[in-house]
């Protein structure tokens, strides 16, 4: 099963894609602003490197906080689009 997990809640930007328990890839970037706008692009470009589709991923985890109020949104929003796209994709939460 492919998963992604990705956390905006501290300083910076992590993307991790896996499949069964081995990592296939990863984004991480230290930022103090921004993570909102390079999440989904992170996230497109670690699907596109594995030639994969949200449809192929079977789980989806994002981190809940603690972190700064906008973080923490940007991470849960973005997590909640993709639940709401893709029905069949199980989304969970994990605090940091």
């Amino acid at each position: 099963m492919y998963t992604i997990a990705f956390d905006t809640t501290a300083a910076g930007c992590s993307v991790a894609l896996t499949q069964d328990e081995r990592v296939l890839g990863r984004y991480v970037e230290q930022m103090d602003f921004g993570q909102a706008e390079v999440l989904i692009p992170a996230i497109q470009n670690l699907l596109n490197e594995h030639n994969l589709q949200m449809t192929d991923l079977g789980l989806l985890t994002v981190c809940v906080g603690p972190g700064s109020f906008t973080g923490v949104r940007s991470s849960i929003s973005a997590a909640r689009a993709f639940g709401l796209a893709c029905p069949e994709l199980t989304v969970g939460g994990v605090s940091a």
